[in-house]
């Protein structure tokens, strides 16, 4: 373990210089041989109060005014332990730097320490591993206040100085610009999103909206996308697959795009970075069509063969129904998916009755027979603990919501579907949350609208794969009404957030956290507002990145219909705690 020095005594704020030095310093690990020693990197930038008067990014550590101590902890988050700790004033000349160890499922959190030892501000670096010859690591973290939403922003060369500073990143417009389009705007709703196995993040299709699109309702589209992002939390930058960079041009070898550009579909992990797209809206014949066709992103595939057809015996696999706003759950038990309910062709009210079942290792689709027990779409779907059945709940038909649930469970070679449990409060464009605190057994069910006029409802209430009845209190609520939106399990607490979504035809702007108090309680959650989006964002897609930032991207503002091409970040503190009996 090595202490460090500041060596700038002419910063003004010693909290600065510290950071500063940070940033060009290395953290070094002690390995299990004297010779050994991997040097860990960290360049520290934030988010927050620059000295101006007003928020910005910071080359360094923004200018918190409550900062009094920064902790630094090496952790495993996967398994919840915390293997080195080190404290040090924002101040002082020197700080002591936490060991790393050689190991995998490593992160490295810091935290600002207000004077009563409350994190006011904090980031974390990427999971890593540190292995046997490894020499190097270096990582760029973020630093934004807890509790409160930032801007993505990444490093570029400013064009008159050469130097480094931070602005806010967007989606990679290098393929559209190579290709000479005219119109050029990445704004959009209805993309898919999924996290690949080293912890980036695809952004698949999507659409840009020609008006506010409420749920519930057929959305209208100026134009649909066929491109695939990446985003990378290391560094911030959005990558267009198909453009390469070193040629500065679309890939040679192939497009590296969706075959066919689609909008409210579905994307699902398949494992080793291979991904299946499911149906969607496209525009075609002058208007908005379902689809039916499936593709498959492999990423480990070489450049330009990454997209492909899921393939069976007789050519490409196909929906036997065309699709959008279904759900699709890959069932662990046999990996095969299910894609349930949705709309077809004629809009909002083609509400669909069937289910498929899809082998994809084979290429075969298996048409549901009998059907399901009721349309539905804007439906959630869980998969149970064991990965066998998988849960229908909600939604709505051409008639309005639904408070009916069904079960589609295996029965031989065949799925069937079963009537479930009925909900207290028909609802769809609800959130669900399976319960690991329960072990995956019950089921959390939030928000959502109750008619397709936008009526949202503040309440939620919690059902279980064993249980007769779904339970709920007229004090289980949210502080604000909303449906879209998304709900994010915090992986150490299990509070519940609640990101953005939508009212009526007006945007949700806020967080809630659900802070969880254990279903022996009357009251098992209690919701608290957290925080505000730097700019409206209904129809915005939500993920849990690996350094613990709840990453949120694309969306509309509502008004004027005009989607956005960027993201931001929201800092739910949720810090690593050792799991008992370590």
């Amino acid at each position: 373990m090595k202490n460090f020095v500041p060596q700038d005594a002419r910063a003004r704020r010693m909290a600065t210089a510290l950071i500063l030095v940070l940033a060009t310093a290395s953290l070094v690990a002690c390995g299990p041989e004297p010779t050994a020693q991997p040097k860990l990197s960290i360049e520290i930038h934030g988010w927050g109060p620059t000295g101006a008067g007003s928020d910005g990014f910071v080359m360094g550590l923004p200018d918190f005014s409550q900062a009094s101590s920064l902790r630094l902890k090496v952790t495993q988050p996967r398994d919840q332990r915390i293997l080195s700790t080190e404290t040090f004033t924002v101040g002082a000349h020197k700080g002591s730097l936490p060991d790393v160890t050689f190991g995998e499922n490593l992160r490295v959190d810091l935290e600002v320490l207000d004077a009563n030892l409350a994190v006011v501000a904090s980031g974390a670096t990427p999971i890593f591993s540190f292995e046997q010859g490894d020499t190097r690591r270096a990582f760029r973290v973020l630093v934004t206040p807890t509790n409160r939403f930032a801007p993505v922003g990444s490093l570029v060369a400013d064009r008159e100085t050469g130097a480094n500073k931070l602005v806010q990143s967007r989606f990679d417009y290098s393929a559209i610009t190579a290709s000479g389009a005219s119109r050029i705007w990445l704004g959009r709703i209805g993309q898919a999103v999924a996290m690949t196995d080293d912890g980036q993040v695809l952004i698949v299709g999507g659409a840009e909206p020609a008006a506010f699109h409420q749920p519930g309702t057929t959305p209208s589209l100026r134009q649909t996308f066929s491109d695939i992002q990446i985003f990378d939390p290391a560094t911030g930058y959005f990558t267009d697959l198909s453009f390469d960079d070193q040629a500065r041009a679309v890939q040679s070898t192939g497009t590296d795009k969706l075959r066919v550009a689609r909008a409210f579909h579905t994307i699902t992990p398949l494992g080793a970075d291979r991904f299946l797209v499911v149906g969607g809206l496209t525009l075609r014949e002058g208007g908005i069509r379902a689809l039916n066709s499936m593709e498959i992103i492999d990423l480990k595939a070489p450049a330009g063969t990454r997209i492909q057809e899921l393939r069976g015996d007789a050519g490409p696999a196909l929906l036997t129904t065309h699709r959008a706003f279904h759900s699709a759950t890959l069932r662990s038990s046999d990996r095969k998916l299910i894609v349930a309910g949705g709309v077809g062709h004629n809009g909002a009210t083609d509400v669909i009755d069937s289910f498929e079942v899809i082998d994809i290792a084979r290429g075969t689709i298996t048409a549901s027979a009998p059907k399901l027990n009721a349309a539905r779409t804007d439906h959630s779907a869980v998969l149970s603990a064991d990965g066998t059945n998988i849960w229908l709940i909600g939604g709505r038909d051409a008639s309005g919501a639904l408070a009916s649930t069904e079960t589609l469970r295996p029965e031989g070679e065949a799925t069937v579907s079963t009537v479930g449990v009925r909900l207290n409060r028909a609802r769809f464009g609800a959130s669900t949350v399976r319960l690991s605190a329960t072990g995956g057994n019950d089921v959390l069910v939030i928000g959502g609208f109750s008619d397709t006029a936008g009526a949202a409802l503040s309440s939620f209430e919690i059902g279980g794969f064993a249980r007769d009845a779904f339970f709920q209190q007229a004090d289980w609520t949210l502080k604000a009404a909303r449906g879209a939106f998304t709900a994010i399990e915090l992986p150490n607490s299990t509070d519940v957030m609640v990101i953005g979504g939508v009212a009526a035809t007006s945007p949700v702007a806020s967080a809630e956290r659900l802070r969880y108090k254990g279903l022996a309680d009357a009251t098992p959650f209690v919701a608290e507002t957290q925080g505000s989006f730097v700019e409206n964002r209904h129809g915005a897609s939500a993920v849990m990145l690996q350094n613990g930032h709840i990453l949120v991207l694309a969306g509309v503002d509502g008004g004027d219909a005009t989607a956005h091409d960027n993201a931001e970040l929201f800092n739910a503190l949720d810090p690593v705690r050792n799991r008992a009996g370590q």
